[in-house]
């Protein structure tokens, strides 16, 4: 129990300490300049592409700006004949949103809860990718069914020049995951953040090559 008791005081001073670095003398560089809108693709021969809203109602939207506190996001959709995608792109600037909070809105988590049913079988995690012969960060790839219909969803959230990964499901909590997350994060947990989501009516290996 003394050594419990030793280890967990040398914890939270740790903690303290790097919590006050962090708040008042660590200072990510930004990287993200301009517009989020203007880095995705708004004309495409051949596709039929919408802005869509980020919820179904105004009120609902101003909620969801107020919990996610990003500093730009945009989501849009794709279409062409029967094959649907949609891109939704995140961006907090640093020191603007804690990472686990940004976990906490992963298609795991906030799709489960809007009734959607992963099947871990027809799933990927941490699946390695490329596109035109450049490697890109692991992705997490889902497989998500709601009344009927199936969505392929792949996901990154970026922390600086890494990948944040948090298996954390929907009415789960990992009490020791803020310890955990300084100890293999440390000061970068306040860098930029950037969460990438693709969905489409079909699956991703399908659609990968897509212009």
């Amino acid at each position: 129990r003394k050594f419990l008791l030793i280890f967990g005081i040398i914890v939270a001073l740790a903690s303290l300490s790097a919590l006050a670095y962090t708040t008042l003398f660590y200072t990510p560089t930004k990287t993200m300049q301009g517009d989020l809108k203007e880095q995705l693709v708004s004309e495409f021969d051949g596709w039929e592409i919408e802005e869509q809203p980020l919820a179904e109602t105004e009120a609902m939207q101003e909620t969801v700006e107020g919990i996610l506190n990003f500093s730009q996001a945009v989501y849009r959709t794709y279409q062409r004949g029967g094959t649907t995608i949609g891109v939704y792109v995140a961006y907090w600037e640093p020191k603007m949103m804690p990472v686990r909070l940004v976990q906490s809105h992963t298609p795991d988590v906030c799709w489960v809860r809007s009734g959607w049913e992963i099947h871990p079988e027809e799933s990927g995690f941490s699946v390695n990718c490329q596109l035109d012969g450049q490697p890109l960060f692991p992705a997490e790839m889902r497989t998500l069914s709601k009344s009927n219909h199936t969505e392929y969803v792949a996901y990154w959230h970026v922390l600086g020049d890494h990948i944040y990964v948090n298996r954390s499901k929907a009415g789960q909590w990992d009490r020791w995951d803020p310890i955990k997350t300084l100890f293999v994060y440390g000061l970068h947990q306040q860098r930029e953040q950037f969460f990438v989501r693709i969905n489409s009516n079909r699956p991703i290996d399908e659609i990968w090559e897509t212009p």
